[in-house]
């Protein structure tokens, strides 16, 4: 597949199917769904309602 076009084409369809695989992988698991979104949010900085609350006692 070399020599069709720049790389950075390449990676992003890559980048795209990994993404479809991982969203329909939370889509069948919701446990782990909640377990990634908390992850995340944590990473960004960001809290759930829940979390604030928390956070503030």
């Amino acid at each position: 597949m070399s020599g069709l076009g720049p790389k950075t084409n390449k990676k992003v369809m890559r980048t795209s199917s990994e993404l479809e695989l991982i969203k329909l992988i939370l889509d069948e698991d919701k446990e782990l769904k909640k377990k990634v979104i908390r992850f995340i949010q944590k990473s960004l900085g960001k809290t759930t309602s829940a979390t604030a609350k928390k956070q503030k006692k």
